[in-house]
């Protein structure tokens, strides 16, 4: 219950939160524990000064998730891009590219 008002209340606060990117998911996909249908969404970032932050991804209709992740380093400043897994039937969301930078945000399990 507790966890859940938290990732409620980082869902709220994605205003105040750094908006790195805005990208589309093309189908409905997991990201973290919520099940996001496919849109554009906004990324938000609260970073902590280390290698882990919090992303928020939020559309225009209220869906919203939030999850940790871990900047990884990428070979020269990327363009956006994201990565799937599969897992039976579901698409898991692991990875955002953002452009222009040279790392990108592993999202944790």
């Amino acid at each position: 219950m507790k966890k859940k008002l938290m990732m409620l209340a980082a869902c709220a606060a994605v205003g105040i939160a750094a908006e790195i990117a805005t990208v589309r998911l093309p189908f409905a996909a997991r990201v973290g524990t919520t099940l996001l249908p496919a849109g554009q969404y906004r990324v938000g970032t609260v970073e902590n000064g280390g290698s882990t932050s919090v992303l928020t991804l939020v559309d225009d209709e209220g869906h919203c998730a939030t999850v940790p992740a871990k900047r990884v380093l990428q070979e020269g400043a990327g363009s956006a891009e994201l990565k799937f897994t599969r897992s039976g039937s579901e698409l898991k969301l692991r990875r955002i590219f953002v452009e222009g930078r040279a790392y990108a945000y592993d999202l944790e399990p």
